[in-house]
């Protein structure tokens, strides 16, 4: 019943307190991982590796909690997502789903796309 109840709450801060972003504004590149909050800026994605084989993708989550998303961009390590450069942004594949405070989402050309 509580947890429930909690999700429910959850979604109603998403839905009618917090601002979800709709897009990040673009990419950086950083050569080490470091600390990863130090480095990020609002809006912004951030790969951490070398820009031909980037290891790291890390930004705060659009919905606004202020949580760090980092997510692992190498195939030998599971789990692993993928990104693609295009001409409007970055395509990230598959989805995001951020547990910590239930977000799930989709980033493609650097828009975000929210699975309700």
């Amino acid at each position: 019943m509580f947890k429930a109840l909690r999700k429910f709450l959850r979604y109603i801060k998403k839905k009618f307190v917090q601002e979800r972003r709709m897009s990040f504004d673009g990419f950086e590149y950083s050569e080490s991982r470091g600390l990863p909050d130090s480095n990020l800026k609002d809006g912004k994605l951030l790969l951490t590796g070398s820009a031909q084989k980037p290891k790291w993708l890390s930004f705060k989550c659009p919905c606004g909690c202020g949580n760090v998303v980092s997510l692992n961009l190498m195939e030998s390590h599971y789990p692993a997502w993928s990104v693609t450069f295009e001409k409007r942004g970055l395509t990230v594949s598959p989805s995001v789903d951020v547990t910590t405070c239930g977000s799930h989402f989709w980033i493609r050309n650097n828009q975000i796309s929210w699975v309700s």
